[in-house]
């Protein structure tokens, strides 16, 4: 063993770098390069097949790094760690424990992270908090099993003179607009409308206090010093009508009562689906499974004697609530607004 293959590394501060790179892991997937970390001996970083997340780490190591590394140093307490490699083996050594794994060949790694920001072709664009707002209401109608390409990731749509953000799932429809920002307007110059992954949006978020992001037709780039996150854009040529649906639900509004998500939680222990009726002033809300039943009433500020009665899907009233001020319903499901022209519709259940 020589000794420039001896190495200490302070134990919490890898495992920052192992967490940041993490959301880029495919654990799952049988291509067993995508479930590792991998060394260039400047960068660490990770590729799940769409999404590369990489940050400088200063390591004599060029290589792939299995994942089951980050679970190992959580689970030991020793300040720093010691590292040995030879001849493709690495031994990890904290305090009395010790785990030894085979490095992946460098030749096996399927990508690479080294990206030059002033050779995309492409403005900076700050992430600031009119952008992460918009971005956190809509990902509301996330559906983490949805496959279809509509159902990936938030769509950027110019319109009008502003930004059209919009997300669905199965049930919903989650609309956001911020200004029109001239970098954007100049990146979707030659499409009407983008996909960003939602694993992307959350990055964003993530990195929201010092962000920046860089959009092209094919990839989106965002640089956080000192991360970089590299995400192709989800392919969907054909941009549903969302418009449309969100005007097919609109109905009258009226304010969302104070102590609605307390009575919802407490409906929730039903563990059946949300019945909304709105009679005479007064907001009903009733859930009943299994020869158990609760109900909770709410006086409304508007008079409304709609008397329609409209049945939900508890997990989704649930996201959506605490981000909307008004609601209209209909029998066919909720239209629901909030503060930043936020726009949500929810599907009743059948």
């Amino acid at each position: 063993m020589r000794l420039e293959d001896i190495m200490q590394f302070n134990r919490k501060e890898l495992i920052k770098l192992l967490e940041i790179c993490k959301p880029a892991l495919d654990t799952q997937n049988r291509a067993v390069e995508l479930g590792h970390y991998w060394c260039d001996g400047n960068n660490l970083s990770a590729y799940n097949g769409r999404m590369i997340i990489s940050v400088p780490f200063d390591i004599d190591l060029v290589g792939g790094i299995p994942h089951t590394v980050l679970d190992w140093l959580k689970k030991t307490d020793s300040s720093n760690i010691t590292l040995n490699h030879s001849d493709g083996k690495v031994r990890i050594s904290a305090g009395r424990s010790r785990m030894d794994f085979v490095l992946l060949d460098d030749s096996r790694r399927i990508y690479t992270s080294e990206i030059h920001l002033d050779e995309l072709d492409a403005a900076p664009i700050p992430v600031d908090a009119e952008m992460v707002d918009a971005f956190e209401h809509v990902l509301v109608s996330r559906d983490k099993q949805a496959t279809a390409p509509a159902k990936l990731g938030v769509f950027l749509h110019p319109y009008n003179g502003c930004i059209e953000l919009y997300a669905t799932d199965d049930y919903s429809v989650s609309k956001a607009c911020i200004a029109e920002r001239n970098e954007i307007a100049d990146s979707l110059v030659f499409t009407s409308h983008i996909v960003i992954p939602f694993p992307f949006v959350d990055q964003i978020i993530e990195h929201k206090d010092n962000g920046t992001l860089y959009i092209t037709d094919t990839i989106v780039v965002l640089y956080a010093e000192p991360v970089t996150v590299i995400s192709s854009l989800v392919e969907c040529s054909n941009m549903p009508d969302f418009e449309g649906m969100i005007n097919s639900f609109e109905a009258p509004l009226v304010t969302i009562p104070e102590g609605i998500e307390e009575g919802l939680e407490r409906l929730y222990a039903i563990d059946g689906p949300i019945n909304m009726t709105i009679t005479d002033g007064v907001m009903h809300l009733t859930s009943e499974q299994a020869g158990s039943s609760a109900e909770e009433q709410f006086q409304l500020a508007e008079h409304n004697t709609g008397g329609i009665m409209v049945k939900l899907d508890p997990k989704l009233v649930k996201r959506v609530i605490k981000k909307c001020s008004r609601l209209g319903i209909k029998s066919r499901g909720l239209y629901l607004t909030g503060s930043g022209d936020f726009t949500h519709i929810m599907a009743a259940l059948k």
